[in-house]
């Protein structure tokens, strides 16, 4: 991740969606980039390369790109011109095109994602499945995700993630994460992976989106659970087990846990 810092007013907010199933999403606010026009490949192609990036080389198939993240949803998030992109990390967004799509992007002078987060709706009215978040500037994740939701009009987010994943703190910075599921049998990290669901206030997203701090969580610390591979997902079961229990940040490689009345 880099720690360039990326001017505020640089920051375009951008949705790679498909007018036939994201047209409430094409407003003057954002650049709508329609998914199936051959000039947004290359933006598409950008999306690819800096998500592999961001999670160590592990590269989206194109056809999961486009038939699980933006035909049937949006990938939204922050764009800035090709210009104001650090050279290293443009090298690094280059290669990545040129490695998954066998195309060169040398040329392209559009609009570069930095930034994107996609989710599913739900048959449950108001709720999304959260799929995928990455961000390639510190700092950028958690403005993404909330300007995402606040976006779709989502009032709660599932989601599954790792206890160890840094993503963690980003989730719960948007509200404790309840937790649904302390271990995830059909997942291939199954033992590390829990299930969450965020309640959603749209004028907090507003704020995050815009920038502003995080608040602090309001309900009290009751339990610490170190994280510890193989083990964590077990101490979290037996808490669950009795209680309504969240999760509400990370401390010195702590869960800090929270109940539910």
């Amino acid at each position: 991740m880099h720690t360039r810092v990326i001017p505020d007013a640089a920051l375009r907010p951008f949705v790679l969606g498909s007018s036939h199933t994201a047209r409430t999403l094409a407003t003057n606010e954002v650049d709508f980039f329609e998914v199936l026009a051959p000039e947004s490949l290359p933006v598409f192609q950008l999306i690819n390369a800096g998500n592999s990036h961001a999670f160590g080389g592990l590269a989206v198939p194109a056809w999961v790109q486009l038939d699980c993240y933006s035909l049937p949803t949006a990938m939204i998030g922050w764009a800035v011109p090709q210009s104001l992109v650090p050279t290293d990390l443009w090298q690094v967004l280059l290669t990545g095109v040129e490695t998954n799509f066998g195309v060169s992007l040398d040329h392209y002078d559009g609009l570069v994602p930095l930034s994107s987060y996609t989710a599913l709706p739900s048959l449950e009215p108001g709720t999304v499945i959260g799929i995928s978040l990455y961000s390639l500037v510190r700092g950028l994740g958690l403005r993404t995700k909330a300007a995402a939701l606040a976006r779709l009009g989502a009032r709660r987010q599932i989601g599954l993630t790792q206890y160890g994943n840094r993503a963690v703190r980003t989730h719960t910075a948007l509200g404790p994460l309840e937790v649904l599921a302390a271990q995830a049998p059909p997942h291939s990290l199954p033992d590390e992976t829990f299930v969450y669901r965020i309640e959603l206030d749209g004028t907090y997203l507003a704020a995050l989106a815009r920038g502003e701090p995080p608040r602090p969580p309001t309900q009290p610390v009751v339990h610490r659970v170190p994280i510890e591979p193989g083990r964590t997902s077990e101490r979290i079961a037996v808490l669950a087990h009795r209680d309504r229990i969240t999760i509400l940040g990370v401390e010195n490689q702590q869960l800090l846990i929270g109940e539910l009345c």
